[in-house]
């Protein structure tokens, strides 16, 4: 009895392509083998029919749970022509850190926290990276069930079904994309700086956004590895310039306890939340290890520990970089909120103008790097969704010798380098090109993350493993997503900021019907 259920179970599947809502798969897969638990399992449980077209299984929790690994097992063993886990856990590591971009905040975001929470910055950053921390643990309790290059796509699916799927995948790709373009002004920015202290020289910024593009885009057509292991050196040394400028400040200006910080000097509520939604945007980028869930070993386990030691990692190096540079300007506490290179700043104050140099290298490399995770992490992510059918099938397919989905890149390369490329061509300065394309990234961002983070409850729900921590965890990152974006439109700021918001809900809405329309012709899987 118990092997015909399972035989008429395979028939029917086969037969009507019935949709299990598990592990990303839009179809009802075969089921390969039952183990003697499951066996057993069965034998001792109702099985009833259900309006002659499927089964269901009236018990707790042990056959939805193996149905679930099963189709998880079944669609991880899929590689969409990619490299099958060539990527080493630090690897992997290498791609959430480098999308964050530490060396940025301090360099450029954490002069804007200190204008708000003035000597509660690191206070704020600590807060920011418990937050933060809670998203990434929560994002983690999806790994254990799938892992794609679709990344929170992905994850969206499977408590959300293929709408909200699209609409996750739509602001995530347009974040990447909008982040990595941010990145490339950066570099060229913070290019031209090191030019102009070591040589006197510069060059224009749309010859910087060109080579910076073209070098990224055929290091990630050529390997993998290559991108992955290169992120790593390169966020590893700018790091590392960065901490020795802020040592030697420290030095110079005496180890102490700075008791302005320590007690919070004049730091208020009001001020702790306007800082935090600054310090919220430092932490974007630290899920795109989940891009790499066909190329990472062991992937369900190290994209978790990947999301969340990159979100400790820098939250920890925030902290204390924002201590440092607190101290570096102790003399003169307005000039930080002021300043638009206060590393440069600090290392001048410290009678040291090679380390200025260093901390602009420091930048650049770090820009350079970020640009390249971008392009690694959109396009897979772009890849995956073609091959869902939501975009052209050509964007699908992977190169046959380097294994990367290099059409896939091409695209995201020749789009996250335009959108930079026509404003300055345009003449507007870097930093006000920076602000711009920056924060209108962060929405997407946002909506991806609360998207996600909502999914997951849902889905454990499905499987029967949802715990009140799992709920508490949604909320906690939920309420974290929204003060974020609350934030950023209220009160309305001067324009153009004020109207970022209405472009991206346009952008959004443009996903929507693009969906519709992919979906009335039938060329949506279903």
């Amino acid at each position: 009895m118990i092997f015909h259920c399972v035989r008429e179970y395979n028939r029917r599947c086969t037969k009507s392509k019935l949709a299990l809502e598990t592990a990303g798969t839009s179809v009802c897969p075969r089921i390969p083998g039952i183990r003697l638990k499951l066996l057993l399992a069965l034998t001792v449980r109702k099985l009833t029919w259900h309006a002659g077209d499927a089964w269901k299984v009236e018990t707790q929790s042990l056959i939805v749970e193996q149905c679930v690994k099963t189709v998880a097992m079944t669609a991880d063993t899929k590689t969409y022509g990619l490299r099958s886990a060539v990527l080493s856990p630090l690897e992997t590591l290498a791609q959430s850190i480098a999308l964050l971009a530490p060396t940025v905040t301090p360099a450029m975001i954490l002069p804007l926290v200190f204008a708000s929470a003035g000597n509660g910055t690191w206070l704020v950053f600590l807060l920011a990276t418990c937050g933060l921390l809670c998203c990434a643990v929560n994002l983690s309790y999806l790994t254990a069930y799938t892992a794609s290059p679709g990344s929170l796509y992905s994850y969206s699916f499977l408590g959300l079904g293929r709408q909200a799927a699209m609409l996750t995948g739509w602001a995530l790709m347009f974040a990447y994309l909008m982040g990595g373009a941010a990145a490339l002004v950066g570099f060229a920015n913070y290019t031209n700086a090191t030019l102009s202290l070591a040589f006197s020289q510069q060059v224009h910024p749309a010859l910087l956004l060109a080579i910076c593009s073209i070098i990224t885009w055929l290091i990630a057509c050529r390997d993998i590895r290559l991108s992955t292991a290169l992120m790593l050196c390169l966020e590893c040394l700018s790091i590392l310039l960065i901490a020795v400028v802020l040592s030697f400040a420290l030095y110079r200006f005496g180890a102490h306890f700075d008791l302005a910080q320590l007690e919070l000097q004049s730091v208020t509520a009001d001020k702790v939340k306007l800082g935090l939604v600054l310090a919220i945007f430092s932490f974007v980028g630290f899920e795109s290890a989940s891009t790499l869930g066909t190329e990472a070993t062991n992937a369900h386990k190290s994209i978790a520990q990947a999301m969340r030691r990159s979100v400790i990692l820098s939250g920890v190096f925030f902290v204390l970089a924002s201590y440092a540079e607190v101290v570096g300007f102790a003399a003169d506490p307005a000039a930080l909120a002021k300043t638009n290179a206060p590393l440069q700043d600090i290392a001048i104050k410290c009678g040291a103008p090679l380390l200025a140099v260093l901390t602009d290298i420091g930048a650049a490399i770090s820009f350079f790097s970020c640009v390249l995770a971008a392009i690694n992490a959109s396009a897979r992510v772009l890849f995956f969704m073609s091959h869902d059918g939501i975009f052209s099938a050509r964007l699908a397919q992977a190169h046959a010798t380097n294994r990367t989905p290099h059409v896939a890149v091409t695209a995201t390369a020749v789009l996250l380098a335009a959108v930079p490329a026509v404003l300055t061509i345009c003449g507007y300065p870097l930093m006000d090109v920076y602000g711009w394309i920056g924060t209108i990234s962060t929405y997407g961002f946002i909506v991806a993350y609360i998207l996600a983070c909502i999914s997951v409850p849902l889905y454990l729900r499905r499987v029967q493993k949802l715990r009140l921590v799992h709920i508490a965890v949604t909320i906690v990152t939920v309420g974290f997503m929204v003060l974020a974006f609350v934030g950023n439109v209220y009160p309305a700021p001067a324009a153009p900021y004020n109207w970022l918001p209405y472009l991206f809900l346009a952008y959004m809405l443009a996903g929507l019907f693009w969906y519709r329309h992919r979906a009335k012709r039938h060329t949506v899987s279903t």
